[in-house]
């Protein structure tokens, strides 16, 4: 099992326990991350981890690329809103 399934899997167990999961935030590090061992996904890899927890799970989603925000139409305008940051 690898680690995508095994993190579907702990999805489907809050579930089946009655858990409410509104949506998933799926990202990627914007900057050089601390640790030599992590590494940013790329988006080809963030949109294949999306499109196979969904095709499992069936979750709205919102993707973060590097510092920016891609915004499923089922995470509405507060989501939107949350992404672009506070107001300067």
């Amino acid at each position: 099992m690898d680690e995508i399934e095994a993190y579907c899997d702990q999805i489907d167990e809050v579930l089946a326990a009655d858990g409410r999961i509104l949506g998933l935030q799926l990202n990627t590090v914007a900057r050089t991350p601390a640790e030599s061992w992590a590494a940013a996904l790329s988006n080809e890899e963030l949109d294949t981890l999306a499109r196979r927890i969904k095709q499992r799970n069936g979750l709205p989603q919102q993707l973060g690329y590097g510092g920016s925000f891609h915004v499923s139409r089922q995470a509405g305008r507060a989501a939107r809103v949350a992404a672009k940051g506070p107001a300067s």
